[in-house]
């Protein structure tokens, strides 16, 4: 089943993509001991339902290993564009998980700040001039009451919905925000830069094909990034949970600080 052919689906893509872990060999080796050491946590923990806070961050938590779990998938593969994608929406779930963490408040602000999108979707069906074209007159005035109603729940509750910006000086990983958010928001917003890597340009900048193989310029990168979110998501949890892990987090972000500086 060769690439050519069937693309991603086929039995060559797999081939391919245990090249490329074998080609980062220790980077991937991390990784498998980042994700068993998280699975052995996650074992452990004991849910209780009646805490608000406590099951927003067992939530976020199981976002965080499922997102985590995808970019590595993404990256064996050599799906670098959709890596990034994913990468921006694991490093926004972690700026939430670990303001929830940090705060109660804050908790109940995020569970509630729904409200505050569904006020903004109101809204922009409201202000369509072609409302009329797809909403009847008894559906725009409940759709008005809906409006009325949320603003007054809004105001009285003080509700508002933050960005993946505001969460991050929200937990002072602005840094990682300017760093590493901007750059994959440039692959989800389609900027032209996202285009570029499914195409093979001449030295003037013409298109010469179109490139729909296997991409790992920056696998490095993507796996530090995953691994060090997965990780930081882990000693969090250990920290809630009480479950004493921190030699054993210490030496995988030794680890992880190794590949980053020969990587």
């Amino acid at each position: 089943m060769p690439f050519k052919k069937y693309g991603f689906m086929g039995q060559e893509a797999k081939s391919l993509a245990d090249e490329i872990r074998n080609n980062y060999k220790e980077h991937f080796l991390l990784v498998d001991q980042i994700n068993e050491f998280t699975n052995e946590i996650v074992s452990t923990i004991i849910i209780n339902s009646d805490d608000l806070q406590k099951s927003l961050i067992i939530g976020l938590l199981a976002k965080i290993i499922r997102s985590f779990n995808s970019v590595i998938i993404l990256a064996k593969h050599g799906l670098e564009a959709d890596c990034y994608t994913l990468s921006r929406s694991l490093l926004e779930n972690f700026f939430i998980f670990q303001a929830v963490y940090n705060d109660e408040n804050l908790a109940i602000q995020y569970l509630l700040s729904e409200k505050a999108q569904q006020l903004k979707a109101t809204n922009v069906i409201l202000n369509d001039a072609d409302i009329s074209k797809f909403f009847n007159k008894k559906q725009i005035d409940n759709l008005k009451k809906e409006k009325e109603s949320l603003e007054q729940e809004l105001d009285n509750k003080g509700i508002k919905s933050f960005s993946a910006e505001e969460w991050s000086r929200i937990t002072d990983l602005h840094e990682s925000y300017q760093i590493a958010y901007r750059v994959f928001s440039k692959y989800v917003h389609s900027e032209p830069v996202s285009s570029e890597c499914f195409l093979n340009l001449a030295d003037n900048k013409k298109l010469k094909s179109i490139k729909l193989g296997q991409s790992v310029k920056g696998i490095k990168r993507n796996l530090y990034t995953a691994t060090g979110i997965m990780l930081g998501a882990d000693e969090i949890i250990c920290e809630f949970k009480k479950i004493n892990k921190a030699e054993e987090i210490k030496i995988l972000k030794e680890k992880l600080q190794t590949l980053n500086v020969s990587g």
